[in-house]
């Protein structure tokens, strides 16, 4: 018996299981998502304590649904702040811009009245005597010894900086943060692995009944990763899934089917 639910029967589990998943569709519809995603991972952290292996074909919908939650919060924020964030890029574009032609004007000014300094010197400037050459060749001698320690100074610097950089590589390799996109990717490629072998049992068994049912569930996933890749703007990578999900439904419903006409109309 698992130790993270030591009083739940395989029974009782699965059907707690099971309430957490229907309880995160019933948040969802009411927009509450982030209680919506903590139920549904849970349900799936139960699932698998359950079932006592994380591929089996019944935890399945469960990475599904947990991904699909997810996937539905990440695309909903994204409609809903995506018009304030180009606005905002915009913004900053313009003005940048603006900053970049004052600049440019400045320095058109500023490189006239050099010129017209310039044209006032007199031809007849002084020529330097032999006590500023022996000064000009004194501070070039001490420019020089000093660019050598300032070399030196910057050579141990970038040293220091090698080494924290070094250091900061070790540190990223152990913590390295996921993404949303990445957890929802994993998540569908996992349930779709699960479907795909139970798939190929059922083939091997000649499981009609069980061989359309998974291919309606493996539509669903590529239709859930076309619409990650479109919001991830991975077009191409986006209308390959979209073609598998209709050749899953091609397989298993009619041409008139209204879940088929969906998959023609995905964006």
């Amino acid at each position: 018996m698992n130790e993270d639910f030591p009083e739940l029967t395989d029974f009782g589990g699965i059907n707690q299981a099971s309430s957490k998943l229907t309880e995160a569709h019933h948040l969802a519809k009411e927009n509450k998502m982030e209680e919506a995603i903590q139920k549904a991972e849970e349900a799936l952290v139960q699932a698998i304590a359950v079932y006592k292996d994380d591929m089996k074909y019944e935890i399945a919908s469960y990475y599904y649904e947990y991904a699909e939650l997810l996937l539905q919060q990440l695309t909903a924020t994204s409609d809903l702040f995506g018009d304030e964030i180009k606005k905002a890029i915009e913004a900053k574009a313009q003005t940048a811009k603006e900053e970049a032609q004052k600049l440019t004007e400045s320095g058109e000014k500023g490189e006239n009245q050099e010129e017209e300094k310039g044209g006032e010197k007199s031809e007849d400037e002084e020529k330097p005597d032999e006590d500023d050459e022996e000064k000009d060749e004194d501070e070039k001698e001490k420019e020089e010894k000093e660019e050598d320690e300032e070399e030196k100074e910057g050579e141990e610097e970038e040293d220091e900086e090698e080494k924290e950089e070094d250091e900061n590589e070790v540190a990223k390799e152990e913590v390295v943060p996921v993404s949303d996109s990445q957890v929802i990717y994993e998540n569908l490629e996992t349930a779709k692995m699960i479907m795909e072998k139970r798939m190929k049992e059922a083939e091997e068994k000649s499981e009609k009944a069980i061989i359309e049912k998974i291919q309606k569930e493996i539509a669903n996933v590529h239709i859930s990763l076309g619409t990650l890749y479109n919001h991830e703007e991975n077009y191409k990578e986006a209308e390959e899934e979209i073609l598998k999900a209709l050749g899953c439904r091609l397989k298993t419903e009619s041409d008139d089917s209204r879940s088929l006409s969906e998959v023609y109309y995905m964006p």
